[in-house]
């Protein structure tokens, strides 16, 4: 991914447990290891692109309701709305 910085999180024992990709506008994917939910990692993460990097912007699909309800709770709201995903895919996503 060229136009994508990774940025990673380890726990004590240097597993990777977390990531961020960010585009220059977008953060454009998040992975949690689900053993690893629930303890703030994916918050310190976007919390980082919002204030290091500025970003504001990330697509949802509507149908993950656990990552709309996280980003509406890090203060993203809805913008707007398109019928498929970015690769054109039939699963409405949402701006935030």
């Amino acid at each position: 991914m060229p136009n994508v910085d990774i940025y990673s999180l380890r726990n004590d024992s240097g597993e990777w447990v977390a990531f961020i990709g960010l585009s220059q506008n977008y953060i454009e994917m998040l992975f949690v290891r689900p053993d690893e939910m629930g303890k703030g990692l994916g918050s310190l993460m976007v919390e980082f692109a919002v204030k290091e990097r500025r970003i504001r912007k990330v697509d949802v699909n509507e149908q993950n309701h656990r990552a709309l309800g996280f980003y509406r709770k890090h203060g993203f709201s809805i913008v707007g709305r398109d019928g498929s995903d970015a690769y054109g895919k039939p699963y409405p996503h949402i701006t935030s």
